[in-house]
């Protein structure tokens, strides 16, 4: 089992760099666990890549929806109007 850190998740997610090491760690191991702030977290990094413009809001639409459904896409859009 790994215990996955919102890094080793946004490297999985967000293609770069680091993108084919995480997804190595996944087919090597593919049992992981969060911590359980792992979603504030994933969404708190998407905000600062979309601040920076590294991703567009679509994209980041996008990455919610296969992660967490719509409830996890209204969740962040609530977060980042109120940011």
């Amino acid at each position: 089992m790994i215990v996955a850190d919102t890094n080793l998740l946004i490297y999985l997610y967000v293609q770069g760099q680091r993108t084919a090491e995480s997804e190595a760690v996944l087919q090597r191991d593919p049992s992981w666990a969060v911590p359980l702030l792992w979603r504030s977290e994933f969404r708190n990094v998407l905000i600062g890549l979309v601040r920076r413009d590294v991703l567009s809001l679509e994209a980041v639409s996008a990455i919610l929806e296969e992660r967490g459904g719509s409830a996890c896409l209204d969740s962040f859009c609530q977060f980042i109007s109120g940011a």
